[in-house]
This record gives C-alpha cells, sequence and structure tokens, in this order.
C-alpha cells in the first residue's frame, strides 16, 4: 500500500527523535519538513534525508505532498498547527503538553471532529515495553485492585540534562509551564491509564523561581472518581550525574505491589511481589522503541480508520489536570473536576 507522506513541523530535540524513528516505519515516509528558522529546516532535511524544505508550514500544507503532520513546535504553537492541519484534511499527531489551555485543547479536538481526521496525542510513554507491561499487570489483577501509585520523573534541568534549540522553553508565556506540563503530562496521562478512571480531586506544590521563568519542582496528590490515589514528583532540579533521568513507578493494590525503575542508563527494572510471597520477583516484559511504536500506530490508524490509543480527547484530559494542579499550587485549595 502507499506509504503514509508525512511533513514535521519544527525542528527542535523532539523532532529529531521523531524523525530517527520514523526512518525505519515501512509505512511512513518523511515527505516534508517546515521551521520559520531557513537552516534549521535545511539542516534537519540533509540529516534524514527530507526532499522537501519549508518555512512557512500552510504553504506545505496546502502543497499536496503530505498526507499528515508531526506537530513538533514549541508548546504555544501547537494548537494553531493543529487546527490548520485539521482544516486542510491533514492527520496530526501533536507533541505534548497537548496544548497550552484547556480551551486550546478543545479547539484542537473539534478541528480534528470537524474534518474527519486522526488526532493522536504524541504520549509516545504508553507504547513502551515496560508501560504496556504495568497495564497488563494491573489489568490482569496480578497485584489485585489497584489503590494508589506513586510516581517520580527528575533529572537535572533545562540547559544541563535537556538542551532545547530556542529559547521559548525558559519562558512561562511560551512553555505554558516547567517540570509539571513537559514531565507531568506524561505520568498524569500513564496514571489516569492505569487507573482506569478519571480525576476527581487535586491537590498540588510548586515552587516558582520568578513569574517569568516555569517552575522546577511540583508535588501533585490525585484521587481520581474510582478510589485510586496517586502522588507525582517531578523536577528539573535534581542533582544527578550527566545525562541521568529518574524515572520511578509504585503500584501498590490489595494483593501484591509493583516497582518500576529506571535512570536512563539501563532497562527499566520491573519488579513485583504478591500477599505470601518473601522476595521480589523480576517481572517479564519486552521493551520496545515508544516513538516507534507511536508512529507505526499512527500510521495504522489512518490507514485502517481505527482510533488512536492516545486520542485528542486524552490530551485535553491531560490538559484539564494539569490547569487544576496550578491552579491548586497558585490558590492553596483543592481543585475538583
Amino acid at each position: 500500500m502507499k506509504k503514509l507522506r508525512v511533513g514535521i513541523v519544527g525542528c527542535g530535540t523532539i523532532a529529531e527523535g521523531q524523525a530517527a524513528a520514523a526512518k525505519g516505519l515501512k509505512n511512513t515516509e518523511l515527505a516534508a519538513v517546515c521551521d520559520v528558522i531557513e537552516e534549521h529546516a535545511g539542516k534537519f532535511a540533509g540529516k534524514f534525508d527530507i526532499p522537501n524544505v519549508f518555512v512557512s508550514y500552510q504553504e506545505m500544507f496546502q502543497s499536496g505532498l503530505i498526507d499528515a503532520v508531526y506537530n513538533c513546535t514549541p508548546n504555544f504553537m501547537h494548537r494553531q498547527v493543529a487546527v490548520d492541519a485539521a482544516d486542510a484534511g491533514l492527520h496530526i499527531l501533536t507533541q505534548k503538553p497537548f496544548a497550552s489551555t484547556i480551551e486550546e485543547a478543545k479547539e484542537m479536538c473539534d478541528a480534528a471532529e470537524r474534518n474527519g481526521i486522526v488526532l493522536q496525542s504524541a504520549f509516545f510513554e504508553r507504547f513502551r515495553g515496560y508501560c504496556q507491561a504495568m497495564k497488563q499487570c494491573v489489568d490482569s489483577g496480578r497485584i489485585g485492585k489497584l489503590r494508589m501509585v506513586k510516581t517520580q520523573m527528575s533529572h537535572s534541568g533545562i540547559g544541563r540534562f535537556y538542551h532545547p534549540k530556542t529559547e521559548w522553553f525558559g519562558d512561562s508565556a511560551l512553555s505554558g509551564g516547567g517540570c509539571l506540563a513537559d514531565m507531568g503530562s506524561h505520568h498524569l496521562d500513564l496514571v489516569r491509564w492505569l487507573s482506569g478512571s478519571e480525576v476527581r480531586a487535586i491537590d498540588a506544590q510548586i515552587d516558582h523561581v520568578s513569574d517569568e521563568r516555569p517552575e522546577q519542582n511540583a508535588i501533585v496528590n490525585i484521587t481520581y472518581h474510582n478510589g485510586v490515589m496517586a502522588q507525582g514528583h517531578w523536577s528539573f532540579a535534581t542533582v544527578a550525574p550527566k545525562g541521568v533521568c529518574y524515572d520511578k513507578f509504585e503500584l501498590y493494590g490489595d494483593a501484591g505491589t509493583l516497582f518500576v525503575t529506571w535512570d536512563r542508563d539501563a532497562a527499566p527494572r520491573f519488579q513485583l511481589v504478591r500477599e505470601g510471597e518473601v522476595a521480589w520477583t523480576d517481572y517479564p516484559y519486552e521493551e520496545v522503541d515508544g516513538f516507534y511504536a507511536m508512529e507505526e500506530h499512527f500510521a495504522d490508524c489512518i490507514r485502517n480508520h481505527k482510533k488512536p490509543m492516545t486520542t485528542g480527547e486524552d490530551g485535553l484530559r491531560s490538559v484539564e489536570t494539569i490547569a487544576a494542579a496550578y491552579e491548586s499550587a497558585r490558590t492553596g485549595k483543592r481543585q475538583y473536576l
């Protein structure tokens, strides 16, 4: 069958990860790339052997050269690029955080529905092998009824662990937030998915370096409608060896406990203990490249008219949770969804 022709908008670090994964796909070809800085777009095209270069994404959308878009723009541009792509009849895979506000996220979902296109949220963590294994472990009843989830993602911060190509990331007005919006968006989606329920209430604390600079640390406590409780800790201010990001999950059920730890230098450690057992056992799973699996799924959904595993609505739910967490931190009051 004809390959899905993809155009990438934005040539930052995250776009490089998506382009590298796409090069290995049999059902997808990178047909065009766009960046407002022509030099960046040209270098990106050369690196990934992309034949068509644009500095205007509107021109790329109207060129007839692409069927779908990887929306890898800065956070504040996600809404406009996604809506314009939908109105051009192009399918969209949008990076996280899905949008800067709830209103923008709803506009994106409405545009996709209005134009009958696939809108997929780029929550690639769900596609990773260890996350799929966590979900299987919970859904199979391996640890009994899920009661509590604790999660952490932390590293040494922007400019140390992560090196964006432009300065927008450090401006709250453009990024929409710091570690909560950036890293928390992934884990908030994962915990909602694992719990199988929607958020009921949120209490949050964040540290503001200044009104202009996004937060470096965030702690969020969540209660879901089915009674599952969760606590997330995300940080851009963790002292760690160069290149290390700590990623941790603790899942507590009424019949077992599951710990997953990952420091990005090795494969995730997946350990399980069940009631009556005296020692931890390693839980078997097969690791999967999240970007590759996510993009393969995106192409499959378009070709076979399927609903994505991570929909635009999933992106909207994440934005709603993040907004409630920021409001809780601002007011010192619990927020209800």
